[in-house]
């Protein structure tokens, strides 16, 4: 097998990873074969430092292949790029999955959607016409854009919002009623040619109701029995329907679960916050890495990975620190503080690191 490397978010993401020969990252140290945007001193652009990085990489190692958190990148940097990497789907694949307005309609003959609709706004756009639209029957609501994640490119309304924020948003926007009192629930999804498989879900830490700051695999597991069947199941079926598009690989479903009815609202076809906490829990418990899963779905078979993996215990949870969330105390002992970095440093974009847990947090947002 030639060498492998990784291009995400962290090197901590492939600590003793035995596929990964070495990666390009946004936080890392720049040993053992990592290349780290917030370690460098010749740009402040990322998408720039990826460009001169992987062709200096290349040069370097030309029989490498190249493994995205975001296969979307793959894409980008021109044909060379492009035919070292692996597993990668056709960009129509991946850019309608990413697309929340089209994930919507995919799936609503098959599960629950928000209420929801999509609309170019103009100078005259403000709350009161939103509120319109929806008849009166909510006061908050998500707007969305297309490439919106982890609460960026989102923005949460009320009657005291101001019209120049809703206005400033890039058309078209997906505008849901924001649905208050639910529980935000992200899980994995494997699909090959031959099989699915649903990984254990998490439920997601949220601050500002909005950002992304955990996940908290424990929790989840105290949800009635009932209610985890229902998550499963209708996530095997949403599987089904992405598996038809040709789709292959690992991908996240976010979706809400509000009085016991269950809202899907969005897919993730890329590594995923909580992906280092499922990938920690499925070692531990002597199964394959998610680097190796995702290979074989390309490239093998995922016919050795247990059906009801889904039932697996993942005894952790964790808290994503940024400036933004440095005020916030977690007194419960943490079991692992997972690359940190100097907040201050432009280029860490005033993220710090994880912390990773072996109890649940969730009580504590």
């Amino acid at each position: 097998m030639n060498k492998i490397f990784w291009i995400g978010a962290r090197k901590s993401d492939i600590a003793n990873e035995k596929l990964i020969f070495g990666s390009i990252t946004r936080y890392g140290d720049n040993c053992n074969h990592n290349f780290a945007f917030c370690q460098n001193d010749f740009t402040d652009v990322y998408d720039d430092f990826l460009k001169i990085t992987l062709n200096e990489l290349l040069q370097k190692f030309p029989d490498c292949e190249l493994l995205f958190a975001n296969e979307l990148y793959a894409y980008q940097f021109g044909q060379n790029v492009f035919k070292h990497s692996i597993c990668v789907n056709k960009v129509s694949i991946i850019e309608s999955l990413n697309d929340k307005i089209f994930f919507r309609q995919l799936i609503n003959k098959i599960a629950d959607v928000p209420p929801s609709i999509i609309i170019n706004l103009y100078n005259g756009t403000d709350y009161d016409f939103i509120r319109n639209i929806f008849n009166d029957q909510y006061t908050d609501f998500v707007l969305q854009i297309k490439e919106s994640a982890g609460g960026k490119g989102s923005l949460l309304i009320d009657d005291n919002s101001s019209n120049k924020k809703i206005s400033a948003l890039s058309s078209p926007v997906l505008i849901t009623p924001y649905i208050s009192n639910a529980i935000p629930i992200n899980t994995h999804i494997a699909i090959s040619k031959d099989d699915i498989r649903i990984f254990p879900p998490s439920i997601q830490l949220i601050y500002n109701k909005l950002n992304y700051c955990g996940a908290d695999f424990i929790k989840y597991t105290h949800l009635d029995k009932c209610i985890k069947k229902n998550i499963i199941d209708q996530c095997y079926n949403v599987a089904k329907k992405i598996k038809k598009l040709g789709a292959i690989g690992i991908f996240g479903i976010d979706l809400l679960l509000k009085e016991n009815q269950l809202y899907f609202i969005e897919c993730n076809f890329r590594y995923q916050g909580s992906s280092f906490v499922l990938n920690e829990g499925l070692v531990n418990n002597n199964l394959p890495s998610l680097f190796k899963i995702r290979y074989d779905c390309f490239y093998n078979s995922i016919s050795h990975i247990p059906f009801d993996v889904y039932d697996l215990n993942i005894n952790y949870s964790s808290f994503r620190r940024t400036l933004k969330t440095q005020h916030i105390e977690l007194p419960t002992p943490v079991i692992s503080k997972i690359e940190h970095h100097t907040p201050e440093s432009h280029l860490c974009n005033g993220y710090v690191g994880y912390e990773l847990f072996d109890e649940s947090i969730h009580h504590l947002f």
